[in-house]
């Protein structure tokens, strides 16, 4: 199959993969929260919140490093060795950080259950920390829809845990037993298929890991400090609030998660573009750049109006009663998509370029933000002044990439076309108003329509646009 054909196979199949095991999570996602209640939610998203910080410390900045190094045409031969230091690198680290959970979750002033399930989690990242570093053979080779449907298998295992659970009446440390089922079903999956294409193995070359961390370190810092903007906030909300405001937060932030997967998926799929050409060939490099953007601006902008309109038949369908006062957080919530979407946009052309040290100091300051606002809004504001320093973060954070890519890039997107897609997003948020009270899934349908062919008509996209990022080749 051709390199067009593939980009387009992968971004098509994918993104339904995409959809799928993203219901299937929001399914799992109302059973979990109407059978454990606001307080029983908060604890369970106060667990998840940890696991999510342990992942953020063994990320180690190795994903995108290692992808851009096996991209690049003069790496081919050394793909097997850097794959199998890489992959050593996360199991170590992986299990560094199970031990320090031991360690830690003495000191947390939280419940035994918080703490037994926090310790319970960090085994997840056995499986969640180093099956991602496979997911570059697959981006590569732009075969990521065969990873998607490992995701969606895991997803399902959970799903059906889940159910497990809730018919047998089990607390929550089962039901956080889902999620490990859920890992190590996408990681053996996965790893098997890895193996197919390349024959690595765990192996320790110092030289090798030496060199690999050199380069990540600035992205492995930066993954630190993005826990800390975009996550810290729930850690902080359970210390300040309490469980019950976590919960009530935490039903808003599960929805936004499960969709800031795609960004990262589109970029994953242009990613090894932006290597071959950002160097060689400005005028493709560019070409691609200005398509994508696009893409991603009619991806976000029909997502995050879509929310904000749709929030309270969302929360209402995915957690039902209790939850009435995380609407206004999911609308808040739902501007920060659009800073997910672009960051990603932004912060994947300063790698590719090797200017990833540029995102330090960006996430650095979006951090020292984030926890001074937290610190002083949250106890008199709780989950709503969560929200709204989350959104705003998430928006400083592709300002602020964009002028680096500017000023270090000399390259800057044409917005003219985004001005037409936030125009053609206004007129579905004003159908979706008008017509509230209808069905959730007439309001989808047709306001999903009217968007699209708002958009058409509007030309801020159209099928040409997806054919010239696949063919800039």
């Amino acid at each position: 199959m051709s390199i067009p054909r593939k980009i387009a196979f992968n971004t098509v199949f994918s993104s339904l993969t995409k959809i799928s095991w993203t219901l299937v999570s929001l399914v799992a996602l109302g059973l979990i929260t109407r059978y454990l209640g606001a307080d029983g939610f908060g604890e369970y998203t106060t667990i998840l919140a940890f696991f999510f910080m342990f992942s953020a410390i063994g990320d180690l900045g190795l994903n995108q490093i290692v992808l851009r190094e096996i991209s690049y045409k003069e790496e081919k031969t050394k793909e097997k060795q850097i794959i199998s230091t890489a992959f050593m690198l996360r199991l170590s680290v992986s299990i560094i950080l199970i031990l320090a959970s031991f360690i830690l979750t003495r000191f947390l002033p939280y419940s035994d259950n918080i703490k037994n399930g926090i310790i319970l989690s960090s085994f997840g990242l056995l499986f969640s920390s180093t099956y991602q570093i496979l997911v570059t053979i697959f981006q590569k080779r732009l075969l990521l829809y065969q990873v998607s449907l490992a995701e969606l298998v895991g997803r399902v295992a959970n799903l059906v845990w889940v159910f497990i659970c809730i018919h047998f009446q089990l607390e929550l440390l089962w039901i956080l037993g889902g999620m490990l089922i859920s890992w190590a079903s996408t990681f053996f999956i996965v790893f098997i298929l890895a193996r197919i294409k390349v024959k690595f193995y765990p192996r320790f070359d110092y030289m090798g890991a030496k060199k690999l961390l050199k380069k990540a370190l600035p992205l492995g810092i930066s993954a630190i400090i993005t826990f800390i903007y975009f996550r810290v906030d729930t850690i902080m909300l359970s210390i300040m609030k309490g469980v019950g405001d976590v919960g009530i937060y935490g039903v808003a932030y599960k929805i936004i998660e499960n969709v800031s997967y795609f960004p990262a998926m589109f970029m994953g799929l242009i990613m090894p573009l932006y290597a071959r050409y950002i160097f060689t060939n400005r005028k493709k490099f560019k070409r691609v750049a200005y398509r994508a953007f696009d893409t991603i601006s009619f991806i976000a902008v029909g997502i995050s109006f879509g929310i904000f309109a749709l929030a309270p038949k969302i929360i209402t369908i995915i957690a039902g009663e209790g939850f009435e006062e995380s609407i206004l957080v999911l609308r808040i919530l739902s501007i920060s998509i659009l800073g997910l979407f672009y960051a990603q946009y932004f912060n994947t052309i300063l790698i590719t370029a090797n200017l990833q040290k540029k995102l330090l100091l960006i996430f650095s300051i979006c951090a020292v933000l984030n926890i001074s606002a937290n610190i002083i809004f949250i106890p008199k504001y709780s989950y709503l002044a969560a929200g709204v320093i989350s959104s705003f973060t998430e928006l400083l954070v592709p300002i602020l990439a964009a002028i680096m890519v500017v000023k270090n890039c000399h390259y800057f997107p044409k917005i003219s076309v985004l001005l037409k897609t936030i125009l053609a997003g206004i007129l579905m948020l004003g159908f979706l108003f008008v017509f509230k009270n209808w069905p959730i899934y007439l309001q989808i349908l047709l306001g999903g329509g009217i968007y699209i062919m708002a958009a058409f008509a509007l030309k801020a996209f159209s099928i040409k646009d997806f054919k010239k990022i696949i063919k800039a080749n």
